[in-house]
């Protein structure tokens, strides 16, 4: 029995982002899944001797929907995994045909559309920028001396206030190196 499904990467973003249960698995051998794969997602090296029931058993249930994706176009594991999992008695088995390549390009793609149209507009940030002085190296007050490697401590910017004041730590995911596009 062959399995023709396939799950395109909007489909497949979809599903991340609903309420449906499914299996997302990465069929690649385990140092490619170390070095990258897609949020979210199991693996199970196809090449395994025992692929089928270490499937199965990521899956719990054979009616339960699974994903199966390998590097991308050109590679036909996922689509072995597929079939394989199909004819062990799994219901509900898709494809996604583009793989790792795809969702890399996509998120690639969708991080250029944020840096387009989703970034803070110029003004306000230039604004930002006028009234808060970054530190290069926290400093402790009673010393005068460097608080340690800038690694140690998370990234500071002066909100102004008093020569004395403590400066206030920058906010997670908004602090950008300096002298660098992101």
């Amino acid at each position: 029995m062959t399995n023709n499904k396939t799950i395109s990467t909007s489909e497949l973003q979809q599903l991340n982002h609903g309420k449906t249960d499914f299996l997302l698995l990465d069929v690649l051998p385990k140092a490619q899944f170390d070095q990258d794969h897609i949020e979210g997602a199991r693996n199970v090296p196809f090449d395994s001797t025992d692929f089928v029931a270490a499937a199965g058993r990521a899956a719990g249930s054979k009616t339960r929907k699974v994903v199966v994706y390998c590097s991308g176009t050109g590679c036909s594991t996922s689509g072995k995994a597929a079939a394989a999992l199909t004819a062990a008695g799994h219901s509900d088995v898709r494809t996604y045909e583009g793989g790792l390549e795809a969702w890399r390009a996509e998120k690639k793609q969708a991080a250029g559309k944020a840096d387009d149209h989703g970034a803070a507009p110029a003004a306000p940030r230039a604004a930002t920028k006028a009234t808060e002085k970054p530190t290069e190296k926290p400093h402790d007050s009673a010393t005068g001396k460097p608080a340690g490697k800038p690694s140690d401590k998370p990234a500071t910017v002066n909100t102004g206030g008093s020569a004395g004041a403590h400066p206030a730590p920058a906010r997670e995911g908004k602090v950008h190196k300096a002298g660098g596009a992101k």
